[in-house]
């Protein structure tokens, strides 16, 4: 479950946690928390026509893609928010190495949770823990006025995020199903050379909410498996580079389902496995500021635009839905940390999902998802 704090208008309230979060009790003041502050950037107009213009080839500036450094400077949060945001964390006691601006419009904080009532006074912060598994996370609760923070931070995550588990499937048999789609399948029917290696292509995988990767024997052979490239008869690929928390789980077949499939299809590119531990903006804010190489990435991962800030079971927030909290805000932050990963030339590639672009359907009402309709 992910609340996002808004702060574009009005008193927000987050007080709403999953059934399967129970609180017990006031957080430790030792205990540690992440938060993202997102600054107000400037020339998001240039962005976005420098994104439109590079990115359509009948345009004469298509594929004239632009480094980060000129990104970065062009949206640069201004002075007098950096300067007011900065002394705001000091008079809260924030430590120097406790916050950072290396992604230039926006601010990580990792401090403690007594620094965190001193900076929201209005917020509780409460101890949870997940029934099924005993895993605890520190959440706030309680209203916040935008008043109570500095002008120019747009937007807070992290204040309130419950990690969510998917279901756990076993694999039901070692056998090998002869009327399976494979690698070869996919090189017939869209002509791909097998022989051909995209050389000098860096290829990724994203996976979120700190999600189980896959197991490592399931590329490589072991444990009485034998290894995909094996089982589908073409040549080993080399290991991906891992990026963020890895934990193998044998329950994840859609992470392993991921990784197999692109290291199958892209033969010969390095490939970069990334975990990340929230959602897209974290994931787009840091994925832009991070010098890896990447030129495509492959995302298997959506959720309803209007929903972001609601469980992924579906179940509404209240609190969301009364309050003020939405999703509108998220939406369009995420789409900038896009558009400037587009801008430098890389491609955002994203999984179509079971309904496609216009999501579920209630009646005439589609519910668009992010990041596919991006």
């Amino acid at each position: 479950m992910l609340l996002v704090l808004s702060l574009a208008c009005g008193l927000f309230s987050l007080n709403d946690a999953p059934s399967t979060w129970l609180a017990t009790g006031p957080a430790d003041g030792d205990a540690k928390m992440k938060v993202r502050i997102a600054l107000k950037q400037n020339n998001l107009q240039w962005l976005k026509e420098r994104f439109d213009a590079v990115s359509d080839p009948d345009n004469k500036e298509y594929g004239a893609h632009l480094g980060r450094d000129v990104i970065n400077a062009k949206l640069a949060p201004a002075d007098d928010v950096v300067r007011g945001v900065a002394a705001w964390l000091e008079a809260g006691g924030v430590g120097q190495d406790e916050w950072d601006m290396a992604n230039v419009d926006s601010i990580k904080l990792h401090t403690s949770v007594s620094t965190m009532r001193r900076l929201f006074p209005s917020l509780t912060f409460q101890a949870f823990r997940h029934t099924p598994t005993n895993a605890t996370v520190v959440a706030a609760q309680g209203s916040l006025k935008p008043s109570h923070v500095p002008a120019g931070i747009e937007l807070i995550t992290g204040l309130a995020f419950f990690p969510t588990s998917r279901q756990v499937r076993g694999l039901r048999s070692h056998a090998i199903d002869n009327g399976a789609v494979g690698p070869s399948s996919l090189y017939r029917l869209y002509n791909i050379n097998e022989a051909h290696y995209p050389l000098g292509t860096t290829q990724g995988v994203v996976e979120f909410l700190g999600a189980g990767a896959y197991m490592p024997y399931y590329l490589t052979g072991g444990k009485g498996y034998k290894s995909f490239f094996t089982l589908a008869g073409i040549p080993e690929a080399q290991a991906p580079t891992i990026v963020g928390p890895f934990k193998p789980d044998e329950g994840e077949l859609e992470s392993s389902l991921d990784i197999e499939y692109l290291l199958a299809v892209g033969r010969g590119a390095k490939t970069v496995y990334w975990t990340e531990e929230r959602w897209m903006y974290e994931f787009g804010n840091d994925f832009f500021n991070k010098e890896m190489g990447i030129t495509v990435v492959s995302i298997s991962y959506s959720w309803s635009e209007v929903s972001q800030c609601l469980q992924p079971s579906g179940q509404p927030n209240p609190t969301c839905q009364e309050l003020g909290i939405n999703a509108q805000m998220y939406v369009q932050r995420t789409n900038t940390e896009f558009m400037k990963i587009g801008t430098t030339g890389v491609s955002l590639v994203v999984s179509s999902g079971d309904d496609g672009a216009p999501g579920n359907i209630d009646g005439a009402k589609c519910s668009p998802k992010l990041p596919l309709d991006s």
